[in-house]
């Protein structure tokens, strides 16, 4: 049977097109000027959420609009066009930290953190790599430490993009013993936001391209996050994350 293209519905069309019109209209006239300044439009993430792009597969009863990956993707396709690094802030929160907190997440956790990212009111990043812990994102050195109703993190986090803007850090760390290490399954992911006592904000990298996508380093220095914020289970975090970036490829690919 010949190979042929599935049309696109009435709904995708219509999302297709309220993308296009947003970077032409919102975005097109200032890109230029954002990308020499290395400026990141803190505008565009309220008016992004208002317009249900910061929230396309996430479930309406977390405040998403509980869309397939494809019309997510000839969304951001369109955005995409005009500006890249609107196109890094959208691809990375809808595939990765929100991605995360829908599979993994308790219903607590849903409901302080995944719905004001699918309104458009908290921006979310993610945090794997270290200046050491690159394509080899298992060596990561970041240690958490639990102590009574906290974890304490110290270490340094290494390319996270729209990270001097984020509210909610999907954040990978060490939970086995710095002399009993256990590779991959010695990893945890923590939900960290930068209001926490011990986080700070670290060297931005100053990029040939993308420069309106923040990329910095992030800084955990004894870090108290609260135990609640424990996504999932101790020592899985690892596979989280490998199981959202798969996510994540298909942005990159629409982008």
């Amino acid at each position: 049977m010949p190979w042929a293209l599935t049309p696109l519905t009435e709904e995708q069309r219509q999302i297709q097109q309220l993308a296009r019109d947003f970077a032409l209209a919102e975005v097109a006239p200032h890109s230029a000027a954002w990308d020499r300044d290395a400026h990141f439009e803190p505008s565009l993430v309220p008016r992004m959420g208002e317009l249900g792009f910061l929230g396309m597969m996430i479930p309406e009863q977390y405040d998403g609009l509980g869309l397939d990956t494809l019309t997510y993707l000839l969304a951001l396709e369109e955005i995409a066009a005009v500006d890249a690094s609107v196109a890094v802030l959208m691809s990375v929160h809808n595939s990765l930290p929100t991605q995360m907190l829908l599979r993994w997440g308790t219903e607590a956790q849903k409901e302080r953190y995944l719905k004001p990212m699918a309104r458009g009111e908290k921006l979310g990043a993610f945090a794997l790599s270290e200046p050491d812990a690159g394509s080899d994102a298992a060596s990561l050195r970041t240690q958490a430490v639990h102590d009574g109703d906290h974890w304490v993190l110290n270490g340094t986090k290494a390319w996270v993009s729209s990270g001097t803007r984020s509210d909610v850090v999907l954040a990978m760390a060490r939970t086995d013993a710095p002399g009993n290490r256990r590779g991959a399954r010695g990893i945890s992911t923590f939900i960290v936001t930068p209001d926490m006592p011990g986080f700070k904000v670290g060297k931005k990298a100053d990029k040939m391209g993308l420069r309106a996508s923040p990329t910095v380093q992030l800084v955990f220095d004894n870090l108290r996050v609260p135990a609640a914020n424990l996504l999932g289970e101790a020592g899985k975090g690892f596979i989280y994350a490998m199981q959202s970036l798969d996510n994540g490829r298909l942005g990159i690919a629409a982008q």
